[in-house]
């Protein structure tokens, strides 16, 4: 059957079922199918895609659901936030995390959580007792989960044992189905600093533990308690941090040669090594690189309770930071859908020097982020001070930044970087052997902030700048 004799809801049900650039594609062969593409429905569900964002299943009219996000992606170009509010924070702390409006902090025995204003709710806290010192946390708000690290030493043997609970109740967290907690055990080197990073993704949670000149890394499944994998002293001394991609792809940073980035998949439903899928090389250096960071927002496959709309948790920006031993500092910015190419073709052990794909596919440039905090980036968008310090920035990596949507919005001061625009580091410069372009589409807004924090963090609904001061600890909350 020819498909113009098909019905108008059978249309829009195939419409539906298509990507942003074969959806518009459809829409252009005639008057009834462009007719269609712009009904509300259809409107918000590519709207939705070429932001890279997703549905969060609230049930509300499409029009309502396109007028939401067209509002709140045109305020985020233009930085027009709604509201400021100032919100002071406990200190002395130890840890702190940001997450989907929960700002929580650790320090000795007791995890603060300050749900933070957004422009349409008022901001709460709660302190909860864990009853013995936190050495580190990670929480998910979407699982409203918290699992908080413990630790008991012997001489210089320690046992570090993990407890899934509820943010909410501080109770045992009922997805959780292991009877003991998490354990593993460390042993302190002298004069060497035990470290940690905890990251969870969906049901998957990843440890990595620095007690040497080697990263160890393990991988549980929280519900189940099955230890996924332990590397123990398998890992290369030069591999340097992890950052998660999707639930069962991972990436880990290596300061060899002038930088790798390993690629590797796991099961998560079975003890097995990781696969490595592809080793991507940074472009040759003239000096060794000492240090290789790696930050993502948090990956989350499930909404958070009461938005509308969610990140799509496979299309995502990564930020790496490398330092070489001169102090020359580079950021490199590099979407997920990069990595996820390699795995979705079944590659195993590939390796690919950087002239085979970092021009396209990365943006790199000197140093922008400043710190070590780990939430500065969400979804494809990275908040920074602005280059003049005057103010803050943030650049949007997604598709949607070089889309006709994009344009800067009245009275803001944006700009748009598209692959003829590229980033180019001269060789003069002495950090690389040869000129390194890089193309990778952007889109920067900026606005001017009055006594400008220290450092930013980013989630959907605001922009968080922290200020630290002798005798306290303040948030700014910019809400969109």
């Amino acid at each position: 059957m020819p498909l113009m004799l098909l019905s108008e809801d059978l249309l829009s049900g195939i419409m539906e079922c298509l990507d942003g650039v074969s959806m518009l594609s459809m829409a252009l062969t005639c008057r009834l199918l462009y007719q269609i593409f712009r009904s509300a429905r259809i409107q918000y569900i590519y709207e939705l895609g070429v932001s890279s964002m997703q549905d969060s299943g609230s049930g509300r009219p499409a029009e309502e659901l396109l007028a939401a996000l067209r509002d709140r992606q045109n305020a985020w170009r233009g930085l027009n936030w709604k509201s400021v509010e100032t919100v002071k924070a406990s200190r002395p702390f130890t840890i702190i995390e940001h997450v989907a409006g929960a700002f929580a902090q650790a320090y000795g025995q007791f995890l603060s959580v300050s749900w933070l204003p957004s422009a349409t709710r008022h901001g709460t806290l709660a302190t909860t007792d864990m009853g013995s010192r936190i050495r580190d946390f990670v929480i998910d708000v979407a699982q409203d989960l918290v699992i908080v690290m413990h630790e008991e030493w012997t001489g210089g043997i320690g046992r570090a044992n993990l407890y899934c609970r509820t943010i909410s109740t501080s109770e045992p967290h009922p997805a959780c189905s292991s009877p003991s907690p998490v354990s593993f055990e460390v042993r302190q080197l002298t004069n060497v600093m035990f470290s940690l990073k905890l990251e969870v993704a969906s049901d998957v949670l990843f440890v990595t533990v620095w007690t040497g000149p080697a990263l160890r890394l393990m991988i549980w499944n929280w519900k189940t308690g099955l230890l996924i994998h332990d590397s123990l002293d398998e890992l290369a001394p030069l591999v340097f941090e992890l950052d998660i991609v999707r639930r069962d792809v991972f990436i880990l940073t290596s300061v060899a040669d002038s930088g790798k980035i390993f690629v590797y998949q796991i099961d998560p439903t079975v003890s097995r090594a990781p696969v490595l899928i592809v080793t991507l090389s940074l472009p040759k250096n003239n000096v060794n690189i000492i240090r290789f960071t790696a930050r993502s927002g948090q990956f989350q496959e499930r909404p958070t309770p009461g938005t509308l709309f969610m990140p799509s948790p496979t299309s995502r920006t990564h930020v790496f930071s490398f330092e070489g031993e001169d102090r020359s500092c580079y950021t490199l910015f590099i979407r997920s859908s990069t990595f996820l190419r390699y795995v979705d073709q079944g590659c195993k052990g590939l390796e690919v020097p950087w002239s085979g794909w970092g021009e396209k596919e990365t943006r790199l440039m000197e140093q922008r982020m400043e710190g070590d905090w780990r939430r500065y980036v969400h979804g494809h968008r990275v908040v920074c001070n602005s280059i003049d310090k005057q103010g803050v920035d943030v650049l949007d990596f997604s598709p949607f930044s070089t889309s006709k949507y994009s344009s800067p919005m009245p009275g803001s001061q944006g700009q748009q970087y598209f692959s003829g625009d590229p980033t180019v580091i001269s060789k003069d410069e002495g950090s690389f052997e040869e000129d390194v372009v890089t193309r990778l589409p952007y889109h920067v807004a900026s606005r001017e902030v009055e006594n400008t924090p220290h450092a930013y963090l980013i989630d959907e609904e605001r922009i968080v700048g922290m200020m630290f001061r002798t005798d306290a600890f303040e948030l700014t909350v910019y809400s969109f």
